[in-house]
């Protein structure tokens, strides 16, 4: 088992403009930066939702925005690499990723209390004098979340993440 102070992807990239040092990256150091990313990430949303304040845009959206950069790097980093080289390692790590995925954004664009937050602030847009950037945020995060599902009660909601964890099958 690697630890994260041996992966490189759980370490700020030294190259120019943030790019990863792919010379130092083994398949073996995906799943587990994946699974350390989702965990930060899970941590920043938990933060934004247990926040007992009312929602403004600062503390939901903004903090939302800022949340995930991990995981955003790690998957960048992967994607980049099964796209350009896909070898079996890198196919086999792709199919145990895509269940995790879906379940991780599953948790986030189905969290009830993150659903709560934009939707008050949704509700209230007229009221909150934004910037017309900062207004269609909320629109989108609220319009995205509903489409997704995160209106739903928790039945459906489980319902909805276990479809979504089981890959489609292929049609010919």
């Amino acid at each position: 088992m690697l630890s994260d102070a041996s992966n490189p992807l759980l370490h700020p990239a030294s190259l120019p403009y943030g790019l990863p040092d792919y010379s130092l990256i083994e398949p073996a150091h995906y799943l587990p930066a994946f699974e350390a990313a989702f965990a930060e990430h899970t941590r920043e949303i938990n933060a934004i939702t247990f926040v007992r304040s009312m929602p403004t845009f600062e503390n939901t959206m903004v903090r939302l925005e800022q949340s995930g950069r991990l995981l955003g790097d790690v998957a960048r980093t992967f994607y980049t690499v099964s796209s350009a080289d896909a070898t079996d390692d890198i196919q086999a790590i792709e199919e145990q990723l895509a269940p995790l995925m879906s379940a991780h954004n599953d948790s986030i664009e189905l969290d009830a209390a993150l659903y709560w937050r934009i939707k008050t602030l949704h509700d209230q847009l007229d009221e909150l004098q934004l910037e017309p950037e900062q207004r269609y945020l909320v629109e989108r995060h609220y319009r995205e979340m509903t489409q997704a599902g995160a209106g739903l009660d928790d039945e459906a909601k489980a319902r909805l993440t276990e479809l979504n964890q089981h890959p489609s099958p292929h049609t010919p």
